[in-house]
């Protein structure tokens, strides 16, 4: 369960940050609730009182930078699991944010894909998904030029392709730079049959193929991806897709039978 507090001095852009985060939620089915405080002087006493239901704090920075990290920083000191998530106009007080125990920092100009990737990353702390038990594959990947880490979990993976010499995973929640290994490195690390390299540059999640077109493959975000040049290669990559295809036919033809 999500419960999250928004707190900024600009009411349209707490609008803004909390229609992102119902979006981003809606989307993951999870239940939430989210509260909207833009009076510096009783953020704390507010949070004070919900101590017990509040688990997320989005914390937004104008003009009194000062007071925000004050406010993070006696929260922080608290005896309880508040994760800070900071949001500002730009990156330059993120180490000081850091320092006062902020799990992300957000810059407010590229909103959706930061708040996605931080409530994706942290959604196994919090329990939030109705899917738990699944398996999580944890990733180092480059976060504003440093690296960190974030647990994906399999159903959520696209795809990971090269590109330039970079490795990007594709998930529903945003794209990531992984570490510069081979495909096959991360095939084995994701160790699940569902995941092949569909060609030299893209490692392919069958649960997120919604369409073969010939010698092509069409995915759940909209990409379309050449199998390969070689007719061999192209033999057995269709022949892995259509042997999962007939496996969940079957699947769910056993499943209606047991209704």
């Amino acid at each position: 369960m999500y419960n999250i507090v928004l707190y900024d001095e600009n009411d349209s852009f707490l609008e803004k940050l909390q229609q992102t985060l119902i979006g981003i939620l809606g989307k993951m089915k999870c239940e939430y609730s989210i509260e909207k405080w833009s009076d510096p002087q009783t953020i704390l006493g507010n949070i004070e009182v919900r101590n017990k239901s509040c688990n997320i704090i989005f914390l937004g920075i104008d003009s009194d930078s000062g007071q925000v990290f004050r406010t993070a920083e006696i929260l922080n000191a608290r005896d309880h699991d508040y994760i800070l998530i900071l949001v500002s106009t730009s990156c330059e007080q993120a180490v000081e944010g850091y320092k006062y125990g902020a799990y992300r920092w957000i810059v407010k100009n590229n909103l959706r894909s930061g708040v996605a990737e931080a409530i994706h990353s942290l959604d196994i702390l919090i329990g939030g998904s109705r899917n738990e038990g699944e398996p999580l594959i944890r990733f180092k990947y480059l976060n504003n030029e440093d690296y960190d880490y974030i647990s994906v979990r399999e159903r959520d993976i696209i795809q990971l392709y090269k590109k330039n010499r970079r490795v990007i995973m594709t998930t529903p929640h945003g794209n990531y730079e992984l570490l510069q290994y081979t495909l096959n490195y991360y095939k084995k690390l994701i160790n699940n049959p569902n995941f092949i390299i569909a060609s030299r540059s893209h490692l392919i999640n069958l649960v997120h193929i919604e369409e073969l077109r010939g010698d092509f493959f069409q995915l759940s975000d909209g990409q379309t991806i050449c199998i390969g040049s070689e007719g061999r290669v192209k033999q057995q990559v269709k022949k892995e897709y259509l042997n999962y295809v007939d496996s969940c036919k079957k699947y769910n033809f056993a499943q209606k039978c047991f209704i």
